[in-house]
């Protein structure tokens, strides 16, 4: 991978210089993360072009047997990969000294380190260099996309993990991407250390589809890739935020302020280029990485701007003129110091706050502390005051005809279902809150261009945490010492529960998502009661806003609808 100056360890686990892994003697070691070392290394059998570099991945995670799995299948599709933009990987092996890759080693930075030295320097990364970086890593990923097997058979392959981090840059400006398959295997083999900590610098270039757990093709790997340009166009993050589940939620919606906020200097049709790429829905993204590095191409031929590898080369020198050797970052990071960052002051500073109140919080849960004095209780945390009309719920009365049901009137819930008035607000793109009733049970929906925004209800067990102990996911006991210290993380219970360890940043954005359709969902099996649509009425609220599409609750709730009244309604809107 890089070279680097040797990084000393005092683990004895460490292998030391003249270790044999398998057919290859490995020399000093140059880099460490969270997932494996690197080292550099002389093969004892095979010769290869250029240097080498031994990976060794984590022993945690070679003791996971889905991770192992996993690592070998993608290693095979890695090793077939073979394109001047692509970090070769030369072998790999299985042994009873874990799991590693050979590599070919690039005499270089990675572009991380480039872009933090950038924005500590307080100097831009010119646009028509960061385009040329960027057509080169779409052409990898144009090639990986569409390999096949010599008998033809597609490879399916989806990079998952394109991030700063992962593109090397060699001293003459060849551009390289690193690490394909690595970050499959890592999903599908994830140890709790690793969900809990290894990763977390990757959640802001993951797609909003990566972070709903939907299935991926290429365009994921489109979207980060857009990430990585609006990086380097702003030399700032594009997605920061206090903590990680606000990060991965602002993913999830595809928040670009930051970009309108600082990328004031991006010419407009490259910024027009940038958000086509960063496109929430897919479906409207550049259909494939050939296609998004042809728009970035044609810009880069207009802007009457030369660049290329003589100039990147150029920017690392001078980059180092002026400071330290660009790989120091890493070999901090390696020496669990201060790591590389290209997030603002602010978001850094409310990180570190934010983690000092966890470590508190950590404390309290710990030892099993008792709620604060001057911490809301559980009630008040979960659910704000009911602000809807106070009403009582009418006696529904069956008509003999079912009649035409408006949204702008009230009504009751028979004939009329609540699965008919989601279908409805779809349909009209309604902007508005629908509030229905059952007995003593409210829910209260605010939706905005049909979509829903933020659901308030009365219901138990439609709460955060009842919803996750219903599920298993976590133990009675878990939640309640976790409301006991949610003073600590300013009442956030999700936040809360990553914090504790107790989830994983994304699976907390997941599960609040399917608790949020919950409440929906669960309201499509009321039969009795009644219903009101304020239209235009916008949702006053804290809401994280979660891309739930109201067409997926309209298909579950259907599940939810008792056999005979799905009959009834099926028949009703055949008529």
């Amino acid at each position: 991978m890089h070279t680097r100056s040797a990084v000393p360890s005092d683990d004895p686990a460490t292998p030391k210089p003249g270790t044999r892994f398998g057919d290859y003697l490995l020399g000093d070691k140059i880099a460490a993360g969270g997932m494996a070392e690197v080292f550099h290394a002389e093969p004892l059998k095979r010769r290869f072009e250029g240097p080498i570099v031994v990976k060794h991945m984590l022993p945690s995670l070679a003791g996971n047997k889905d991770f192992v799995s996993m690592f070998i299948d993608e290693a095979r599709i890695s090793t077939r990969l073979d394109h001047p933009n692509i970090v070769q990987v030369h072998d790999f092996e299985a042994t009873d000294r874990g799991l590693f890759l050979v590599m070919e080693l690039i005499d270089g930075p990675d572009l991380l380190s480039v872009l933090s030295r950038c924005a500590t320097a307080q100097r831009p990364f010119d646009a028509e260099l960061a385009v040329y970086v960027a057509c080169h890593v779409l052409e990898a990923l144009d090639y990986a996309h569409g390999a096949a097997l010599p008998n033809g058979k597609h490879l399916h392959v989806v990079h998952r993990d394109v991030s700063p981090s992962n593109i090397l840059l060699s001293r003459r400006g060849h551009v390289k991407l690193a690490d394909f398959g690595i970050a499959r295997a890592a999903a599908m083999g994830q140890t709790q250390e690793m969900a809990s900590g290894t990763l977390k610098g990757k959640f802001g270039y993951m797609s909003p589809e990566q972070v709903r757990g939907d299935k991926l093709d290429g365009r994921s790997d489109v979207f980060s890739l857009a990430i990585v340009l609006a990086e380097m166009l702003m030399t700032r993050r594009l997605f920061a935020a206090p903590n990680d589940v606000e990060l991965l939620l602002m993913v999830r919606r595809g928040d670009l302020s930051r970009l309108d906020k600082y990328g004031a200097s991006i010419p407009p049709a490259l910024r027009a280029i940038v958000r086509k790429a960063l496109s929430v829905d897919r479906e409207t993204r550049y259909e494939n990485a050939g296609a998004f590095r042809d728009a970035l191409a044609d810009w880069l031929a207009g802007c009457g701007r030369r660049t290329g590898a003589a100039r990147l080369a150029d920017l690392l020198r001078e980059l180092e003129r002026d400071g330290d050797v660009l790989c120091a970052s890493t070999r901090r990071r390696a020496s669990n110091k201060s790591s590389t960052t290209i997030s603002g002051k602010q978001t850094v500073m409310a990180r570190l706050a934010a983690t000092d109140a966890a470590k508190l919080g950590r404390l309290a849960f710990a030892r099993g502390d008792g709620p604060k004095d001057d911490v809301p209780d559980h009630e008040h945390v979960m659910l704000a005051r009911f602000h809807g009309s106070a009403s009582p719920t009418p006696t529904p009365v069956r008509p003999a005809t079912p009649r035409a049901f408006s949204l702008d009137e009230s009504g009751t819930l028979d004939p009329v279902m609540v699965i008919d008035l989601l279908c409805e607000i779809a349909r009209t793109n309604r902007t508005g809150a629908l509030v229905i009733r059952s007995g003593d049970s409210f829910k209260e929906a605010y939706f905005r261009a049909g979509q829903p925004v933020f659901v308030r209800c009365n219901v138990p067990e439609d709460r955060f945490g009842e919803f996750l102990v219903k599920r298993r996911v976590i133990t009675r006991d878990q939640l309640e010492r976790t409301l006991n210290v949610l003073g600590h993380f300013k009442g956030r219970l999700g936040q809360a529960l990553v914090s504790l360890d107790l989830l994983t940043p994304v699976d907390a954005v997941r599960l609040l998502a399917a608790q949020v359709s919950h409440k929906l969902i669960s309201a499509c099996s009321w039969h009795t009661g009644s219903y009101e649509f304020r239209d235009g009425e916008h949702n006053p609220w804290p809401a994280l806003e979660l891309q739930i599409r109201t067409s997926s609750i309209i298909g579950k709730g259907l599940g939810a609808i008792p056999m005979e009244r799905l009959i009834f309604w099926a028949e009703r809107i055949r008529e």
